[in-house]
């Protein structure tokens, strides 16, 4: 790649990478927060179980790649 393209081809997919990982952090993260609030405000508790958690943590995890997916399809087309 150094060869044929130079140095900088080596971060030609680095923008839509920070895309992604940016959206799919903030978007996951997110969603657990606010789902374990509203969790904890229907349940009135303080905290809430574990298997919750991890309901919830899935969920969070499977949005954010809903909304990081796009990002990923844009490294991939910028690298081919």
């Amino acid at each position: 790649m150094i060869a044929n393209n130079g140095v900088r081809s080596l971060y030609s997919g680095m923008t839509a990478s920070l895309l992604r990982q940016g959206t799919y952090s903030t978007v996951r993260f997110a969603f657990y927060e606010i789902a374990k609030k509203i969790v904890m405000e229907k349940t009135g508790q303080g905290d809430i179980s574990f298997y919750k958690k991890v309901v919830l943590a899935g969920l969070g995890g499977g949005l954010g790649s809903l909304f990081g997916s796009p990002c990923d399809l844009v490294t991939v087309c910028i690298l081919i």
